[in-house]
């Protein structure tokens, strides 16, 4: 499709979340990631500002799929409505629907540059909250908008999100352990810092978990905190690597959560390397209408809180 045909077709998108029809209103949402690039500078207001009107949507998946989009399209956030956005974020995290909930949680966390100083602490506080949420997919996704908002959560408030998201890896849902397991990966300095030995041993037994979607990101939460692992564990941890390494229903696994693939890297110094997943794509999952968690709407989210990869 060649630039002008794609420029008309966001004119089209946004025609049809005037539609009727709710899955209509929802597949225009969701179709609208796929042309961010194209959103021209004089046009960014106007797209920003209909999809903040669709986030008031009666239907719980238009909702879902406006707030979800905009953690998409970021980049065309005009700087001066940032705060409303994420205001908006924020109001659809007390919505009484998870599938709202949820996608809300993880868009604050992708659009974490965006969150004004004097709403931070605000934002802290209500993902940690969200964290205690009676819906899995409420607690999954919260968790992994912790690990994308590290830079934001205050010193004295680590600690305290460190003991819960070490809480959540033994939730019985395998989508709210390896979430929460990604999580700790990009908390990594503070635990680093720290030389926290329990989130170390923690990671090691999930590396284990019988679930593929689990062993992953424990994996790769090891990975990246191979300064803090005890010298009496590092040859456990080393190997644990390296058979996951040749895990392949983690690998599909993972690749299933998100767009994933699997590659070694020399993060043991004197060592053969180091299990690591890299994210290709900046997509976060889409939760169906059915609100359901399968593999088209739970995914695990990679790279850091800006999108890049890890």
């Amino acid at each position: 499709m060649k630039i002008g045909e794609q420029r008309d077709k966001i004119q089209e998108l946004l025609t049809l979340f005037e539609s009727e029809e709710p899955e209509a209103r929802e597949s225009a949402a969701k179709a609208l990631r796929e042309f961010e690039d194209v959103i021209r500078l004089g046009e960014r207001r106007d797209v920003v500002e209909r999809v903040l009107e669709l986030c008031g949507d009666d239907d719980k998946a238009v909702k879902a799929a406006a707030i979800m989009v905009l953690g998409h399209i970021r980049s065309k956030i005009p700087r001066n409505m940032w705060e409303t956005v994420i205001e908006k974020a924020l109001e659809l995290t007390e919505d009484p629907a998870p599938e709202v909930k949820g996608p809300a949680a993880i868009t604050i966390g992708r659009l974490s540059d965006a969150i004004p100083q004097r709403m931070k602490k605000t934002v802290v506080g209500r993902m940690l909250s969200l964290c205690k949420d009676d819906s899995s997919l409420v607690r999954g996704f919260s968790a992994l908008s912790l690990g994308h908002i590290r830079d934001i959560i205050p010193k004295e408030k680590k600690k305290k999100v460190i003991k819960i998201l070490l809480k959540l890896t033994k939730d019985e849902d395998w989508g709210v352990r390896g979430a929460s397991a990604q999580a700790l990966g990009n908390l990594k300095d503070f635990i680093i810092k720290t030389k926290s030995s329990a989130v170390i041993k923690r990671l090691y037994e999930l590396s284990a978990d019988p679930d593929a979607g689990v062993r992953g990101p424990a994996g790769w939460s090891l990975g990246e905190m191979k300064e803090a692992i005890p010298s009496e564990m590092r040859r456990d941890v080393v190997k644990r690597i390296m058979d996951l390494s040749k895990d392949k229903e983690a690998t599909k696994k993972a690749r299933s959560m998100g767009s994933w693939k699997v590659k070694f890297s020399h993060s043991f110094r004197h060592e053969k390397g180091c299990f690591r997943y890299h994210n290709r794509s900046r997509r976060i999952p889409w939760v169906g209408r059915s609100g359901s968690r399968g593999k088209s709407s739970w995914r695990a989210q990679g790279g850091d809180s800006h999108g890049h990869e890890n």
